[in-house]
């Protein structure tokens, strides 16, 4: 088993000798840089190393009029974790990919991996050969998303890496949710989500970190060679809870359900409850695991897993009016209480509640 990368707080830095290029100064020295211009006319367009600032500063070579274009495009990126190395890759669709290449055994690459996960942030330079000579023709700053950095942390710790599904193309009908199906109890894994975006400094980063947890449970669950997964129709559904705590404080709550036709309420024998709470313990805000009814808590079918494949979920008006009308005959505490599915029916705005979840998924590629 691969030892786990310590990643105490750093208290020794290495620094390299390179100036970064300014605008005044745009030439890579040919003694100061040396180590980057060979490696550009030797192995790569794509360099890392960390300046004496303290900065880690990625170096990608290209030509000029294509850096021009790069300057103001967004960045894609990927994440490949090797067993003795770490592969980050940026890209711009098909127009040019960098992959910055970390060695495990190498003091400064694991040294700038730990600093791009404290500051999450990096100075990427973009350089052009322009009359035989390496010239910096522009620079930004990158904030590193947060699942990104999250990977790489985890990689250095030792864990698991955390998979992605492979969903199909094809999105699956709400025909298939009947009275039956929105009526089942399911497995609930509770995450007390106000304590974890404390923890992580903002909501959306905290969601993200959620999502990844979603994905790869979802992933490991579409893989299981388990006839008795495969055969199953295994609903994974998503909402949020508002609870006060001891102090009568406010404190929300993210809650993952997953509902199927074989499932019971008895954990040892249920597989997906096993796969579930093994996904989210390594979140230390997972509290809580119960045998609920994710229609009593207002929770929305994200996706399905069938005979190892994977769709998502068409929601119509018709999923939310026949889930209103259930609630209301089962589950309404109060007569003038509405739930949020009664909210959605009453407004129309079936789009603007669609999972979040659907959002990282399409800026995740599949490498990483």
């Amino acid at each position: 088993m691969k030892q786990p990368f310590s990643i105490e707080k750093n208290t020794k830095r290495i620094y390299s000798i390179c100036k970064p290029p300014s605008p005044n100064q745009p030439h890579l020295h040919p003694h100061r840089h040396f180590d980057i211009i060979k490696h550009f006319e030797e192995e790569g367009n794509a360099y890392h190393t960390l300046n004496f600032y303290g900065e880690v500063d990625f170096y990608l070579f290209s030509s000029e009029d294509l850096n021009n274009k790069l300057l103001t495009k967004q960045e894609e990126y990927g994440l490949i974790c090797n067993k003795n190395s770490i592969e980050m890759e940026i890209y711009y669709n098909d127009e040019l990919k960098g992959s910055f290449l970390f060695a495990l055994d190498n003091p400064l690459d694991t040294n700038n991996l730990q600093c791009l996960i404290e500051k999450r942030s990096v100075n990427l330079y973009y350089v052009a050969c322009i009359d035989e000579k390496y010239v910096c023709s522009g620079v930004k700053t990158l904030v590193l998303p947060a699942f990104l950095s999250y990977d790489v942390q985890r990689y250095l710790e030792g864990k698991k890496t955390l998979l992605l599904p492979d969903f199909s193309a094809s999105f699956i009908s709400d025909n298939l949710i009947t009275e039956d199906v929105i009526m089942r109890k399911a497995w609930g894994f509770y995450l007390d989500f106000t304590s974890l975006v404390n923890r992580i400094g903002n909501v959306e980063d905290a969601e993200e970190i959620v999502t990844r947890h979603i994905l790869h449970g979802i992933s490991c669950l579409q893989k299981s060679k388990r006839a008795k997964i495969k055969k199953d129709m295994l609903f994974f559904w998503v909402g949020r809870k508002v609870d006060l705590n001891y102090e009568l404080i406010p404190r929300e709550y993210y809650c993952t359900y997953v509902s199927g036709n074989y499932l019971q309420s008895d954990s040892a024998k249920d597989y997906p409850y096993k796969i579930m709470e093994e996904t989210f313990q390594d979140i230390p805000e997972f509290f809580e695991v119960n045998w609920v009814s994710p229609l009593a808590e207002e929770a929305v079918p994200l996706s399905v897993v069938h005979n190892n494949q994977c769709y998502r979920m068409n929601l119509s008006e018709k999923f939310y009016s026949m889930s209103n009308n259930l609630f209301k005959n089962n589950f309404l505490p109060t007569p003038e209480y509405q739930s949020f599915y009664h909210k959605i029916v009453e407004t129309y705005i079936i789009e603007s509640s669609k999972p979040k979840i659907y959002n990282l998924l399409d800026r995740i590629k599949k490498k990483g």
